[in-house]
Formats: C-alpha cells, sequence, structure tokens
C-alpha cells in the first residue's frame, strides 16, 4: 500500500505537478492526495484509473512503479545492506586484530594475526569499494558493460582475485609454521611482508579499487525482480485488461 502511494507521488513529481494540480484533475482535495500518496489510504480501482489517466501512465505503473522506480528502491536497499556489512567487516577485523595480536605477543604466534591482517584488509577493502560504486550508481546511471565483454569482465576479476589468493595461501602456511614449497614459500612470504610493509596503502586501494570493478560489472548480479505484495496482486486482478493501460 505504501508502495503506490510512493509510486503515485513518483509520478506526479516526474510530471511536474503539485499536489494541489493533480487533486484538481482528479476534482478531490488536496488532503485526500496526501493521504494516498503517504499510504494512510489506499485509493479504490476507479480512482486508481482516474489517476493514471491524469499522469499519463498505466495503472501497472502505479501498482509496481516504473522500470527505473523498481531499480533505484533495489539500489537503495542494496547500499544499505552494503554499509551495515561494511561496518560490520570493520568491527570484527578491529576485534579480532587486537585479539590475535595478544595472542602474537603473549604466545609468539605469528599466523592468527597474520591471517587476520592479510585476508581481513582485502575482504574489507573489496566490500567498501563495492558499497562505493554502489552509492554513486544512485547518483547517476554509469555504462556497463554487457553480452561477452560483461562475461570477460567479471571472469578477469575473478581470476585476478584467485590468482592472489593462492600466491598468498602459502605465505599464511608459512606463519603458522607448516611445510610449503621453497619457491611458493618465498613467493608467498614475499608478497605477504608486502602487504603488510611499505606497500600495505597501495595493496589496500588496490583491493578497493577492485570492489569497485566488481560493482562496474555487476558482480555478483542484477538482483531479482520484486515479488507483488498481496494488495497488489489482488488489485491488479480485479482490473480488466483492457482497463490497465490508461
Amino acid at each position: 500500500m505504501r508502495d503506490i502511494g510512493r509510486n503515485i507521488r513518483d509520478l506526479r513529481t516526474k510530471k511536474g505537478l503539485t499536489q494541489d494540480q493533480l487533486a484538481e484533475k482528479l476534482f478531490c482535495t488536496r488532503q485526500t492526495l496526501s493521504n494516498y500518496e503517504r499510504g494512510i489510504s489506499r485509493p479504490d480501482i476507479e480512482t486508481l484509473e482516474r489517476i493514471a489517466s491524469a499522469l499519463e501512465a498505466d495503472v501497472t505503473q502505479l501498482l509496481y512503479g516504473t522500470e527505473d522506480m523498481r531499480n533505484r528502491s533495489r539500489a537503495r536497499i542494496v547500499l544499505g545492506v552494503g554499509l551495515a556489512l561494511t561496518v560490520l567487516l570493520a568491527v570484527a577485523y578491529v576485534l579480532l586484530d587486537r585479539w590475535t595480536f595478544a595472542i602474537r605477543s603473549t604466545r609468539y604466534l605469528m599466523g592468527p594475526n597474520a591471517t587476520v591482517r592479510l585476508l581481513g584488509r582485502p575482504v574489507l577493502c573489496l566490500v567498501a569499494g563495492w558499497t562505493l560504486m554502489q552509492g554513486v550508481s544512485l547518483l547517476g546511471r554509469f555504462l556497463t558493460p554487457k553480452g561477452k565483454a560483461l562475461r570477460i569482465m567479471r571472469a578477469a576479476l575473478v581470476t585476478v582475485v584467485l590468482l592472489f589468493l593462492f600466491c598468498l595461501l602459502p605465505g599464511i602456511l608459512a606463519f603458522w609454521g607448516l611445510p610449503v614449497p621453497l619457491f611458493l614459500n618465498r613467493l608467498g612470504t614475499a608478497l605477504a611482508y608486502a602487504m603488510l610493509g611499505r606497500w600495505s596503502g597501495l595493496w589496500l586501494l588496490f583491493f578497493g579499487l577492485m570492489g569497485m570493478a566488481f560493482r562496474f560489472a555487476a558482480f555478483p548480479g542484477d538482483g531479482e525482480k520484486p515479488r507483488n505484495s498481496g494488495f497488489s496482486s489482488a488489485l491488479e486482478k480485479t482490473l480488466p485488461e483492457s482497463k490497465k493501460n490508461a
């Protein structure tokens, strides 16, 4: 019900009409229209048809919104989830880093703290970069690759991440004192020290940009289409096919 009110408001503002102007077209009071838009009351079928006609829209657009409205609504939800996940990961990283650093200082075990720092930082930066790009997408549209180019870009990004993990894993195992082939040991240890040393800032920037690239490639997916609400579905079924269009 609130979605219908929001759809009416969005379509009205898109047409450049005030509540008074639309209410005049509908032969109702501004307060009645305001109640519709705020979800306090809901219009009946005949009123929906008049609103759709006044806004030069389909009744289904009042029920479900336009495709652009649905996309922006989903994008805002995803952005909220991304922000919450970023904060959660940041808090978890700080707590785990302090705990494992205490273990490192008292028991002289490098493995736990190195694992948290070598894996926690990249993951946090990936999610933060993805979330940042999601926020940017709400400010305006940007062109994304499609078809074969999109598949190639996604495959390349996943390959880079997997290659990084393959090279880093021997270094993590070495910090735990586990046997690793000499070549892989040197490769992983060099990469690990580069990430923990003077180049750590560049590595964090790299993973932040990787997260943004993942979002640019619409990865892990574009999301599913929202399900219709019970009220909207029932209301649409009562509309004859000839009256679904204004």
